[in-house]
């Protein structure tokens, strides 16, 4: 596993993410090249940051690693769904130096599915560990959770369900005492293309009567934003790229012509005249259909 990045939950670092854009300035000290990968990818041709390394590789019983979070006081923490092979249990784990350990092998499987599917993860301001969950992967009824595991004396105690009834909880990133979580799946009546991304807020979280309750096919009232996404062309990779050379065409001619009026300046009155001679094909053409 390469160590890349993580979900920190600092509200001094949250704070900087939001209102300011981290720029990376890469220089011949600091701007590296990757080998090549097994994915075809020209030796030399990837460029990298810093010296990425291999801290540990993982065994098949933890055969999809997916989301990162980091507490406050530098634990980093690990979900792994095993989506890939969901015979095996999922977990989350701790990533400590360059190996790793549990810390929270056994999560609350879902009644239905009987699977538990932690994604994204995040230590929220009360110091608990909230996570998402993807059983779109095992049914289609909205049965994904976002889960809390109360924190004790910095060990992981009680696991519960605290707002069910989502289709496929994925991303979730905490701002000041607002939750927000992304719903890879969140469909409507005649559109199963739809997702969404919802806002709750603490207080609303660690009320004491039950998990929240969506509501399934609708804008619920923690709907923030929805989206659809579109697929308009179904015909293959070939389809494809006969549609993007469409596209493509009308620009290459554009720039051909910038290109030859910049380097030619005599080249304009021909320009003009074989523009003024397809506008007269095209008025010709439109006379004799009018006429017939």
């Amino acid at each position: 596993m390469l160590l890349a990045g993580y979900n920190s939950n600092s509200p001094a670092i949250q704070d900087q993410a939001v209102n300011k854009e981290a720029v990376v300035n890469a220089d011949s000290a600091t701007l590296k090249t990757a080998s090549a990968d097994t994915m075809g990818v020209p030796a030399g041709s990837i460029p990298t940051i810093g010296s990425p390394q291999l801290l540990f590789t993982l065994l098949d019983t933890h055969n999809t690693p997916d989301g990162l979070a980091r507490s406050p006081d530098g634990r980093i923490l690990l979900s792994v769904p095993n989506i890939a092979d969901n015979s095996q249990p999922a977990a989350i784990i701790e990533i400590v130096g360059n190996a790793y350990q549990p810390f929270a092998p056994n999560l609350p499987l879902e009644p239905i599915t009987k699977k538990a599917a932690p994604m994204d993860l995040a230590f929220g301001p009360d110091g608990n560990v909230y996570y998402t969950e993807n059983q779109y992967e095992n049914s289609k009824k909205f049965v994904s959770r976002l889960m809390r595991i109360n924190m004790k004396n910095g060990k992981p105690g009680n696991i519960e369900t605290v707002v069910d009834s989502f289709a496929l909880s994925n991303g979730l990133v905490w701002k000041g005492n607002l939750l927000y979580i992304t719903d890879s799946q969140w469909d409507m009546p005649g559109n199963d293309k739809g997702s969404a991304i919802l806002r709750f807020t603490l207080d609303e979280l660690k009320r004491s009567n039950g998990p929240l309750h969506l509501k399934p096919k609708t804008k619920d009232p923690h709907v923030l934003a929805m989206f659809t996404t579109n697929e308009r062309n179904r015909r293959g990779q070939r389809g494809r790229r006969h549609r993007l050379r469409q596209q493509r065409q009308p620009l290459h001619r554009s720039l051909r012509r910038r290109q030859l009026l910049q380097s030619h300046p005599q080249a304009r009155l021909h320009l003009r005249q074989a523009g003024s001679r397809a506008t007269d094909r095209r008025q010709n053409y439109l006379h004799r259909r009018l006429r017939d």
